[in-house]
Parts: C-alpha cells; structure tokens; sequence
C-alpha cells in the first residue's frame, strides 16, 4: 500500500475564509494542528501568482520555496507562525519521509528531518499510540486530493 503526500502542518488557529481563498482545505489533526495537502504544481502556481520568489532553509529541496511562508502568513492568526513542511513516499511499505520545521520564514531546527520529529516539536504527542503520526491520523491519508490535478494546466495557463 502506497502513502505518498506532501502537505504543510500549520500550528494554531488559522482564518477559514483567507485560506479558501488560496485552495487550502484545512484538515484537523487535533494538538491545534491542521493539514494542508500541497503539491509542486500548487506551489509553483501560487509562487507565479503572487510574484513571491525564492527558498525557505531546508534539510531538503523537493518542497522549499519560500511562497510556502507567505501562504501561511496570509491565513495564520498566531504570531509567531509555526509549521512543518512534510513528504512521504512510501510504496508497499519501502520508501522515504522529510520533514522541515519553520518559525515564520526560518527553518526552526534543522535537526529536525522526520515527520514524528515535526510534529512533537509542534505539540503533537503519541501518547497511547504508535507514534506521533499515528496520534494525528496521518496514516489515513494515503495520497493528495485530486482537486491539486488541477494546478498543473493552471499553471501552464500562467506561462
């Protein structure tokens, strides 16, 4: 069984409205933490749109681009705003995860690599379960939504 997603983690409260605005369905994880599905071509797209360039400090370049801080600063209703990037990819339980923990536009902790590492350093705790992954569900969602299919032809239409 494939789990293949890359998402934003976003600590705290965060403004419903603001956030439709830019296709950021929010997804409850409990520990104050909600769940943003993103993609390379969402990314890119709301990079373009914004006219919001360059790169936020990363244990890994797949999803680093600074809009990704600019997105969250437009919905965020915390000061400071405090998030994790993450990526899995994992296919018949072979594969590989990243994770990166911002604080505004600064990489909080480059120690921090896996998703576990993230989320405890965001509040999540594993308390009776597994792990901190497991504790907010994230086994649940096996790949990004479909409605991120769009952003590619959207962001050829930008070019």
């Amino acid at each position: 069984m494939s789990h293949i997603i890359h998402a934003i983690v976003l600590k705290g409260p965060y403004n419903h409205q603001e956030a439709d605005k830019y296709e950021l369905t929010g997804v409850d994880l409990n520990f104050d933490l909600t769940l943003f599905f993103i993609d390379n071509d969402f990314i890119d797209y709301w990079e373009k749109k914004l006219a919001y360039s360059g790169y936020l400090e990363s244990n890994c370049h797949l999803v680093n681009k600074r809009v990704i801080y600019d997105l969250m600063k437009r919905i965020s209703l915390s000061d400071p705003i405090e998030y994790a990037v993450i990526v899995t990819a994992y296919v018949g339980g072979m594969g590989d995860q990243f994770a990166n923990i911002y604080r505004n536009d600064q990489n909080a902790d480059l120690s921090v690599k896996t998703i576990n590492e993230a989320l405890n350093y965001l509040g999540a705790d594993q308390g009776n379960h597994l792990d901190e992954f497991d504790a907010v569900g994230l086994g649940r969602f096996r790949s990004n939504p479909a409605y991120l299919d769009k952003y590619q032809k959207l962001l050829g239409e930008l070019e």
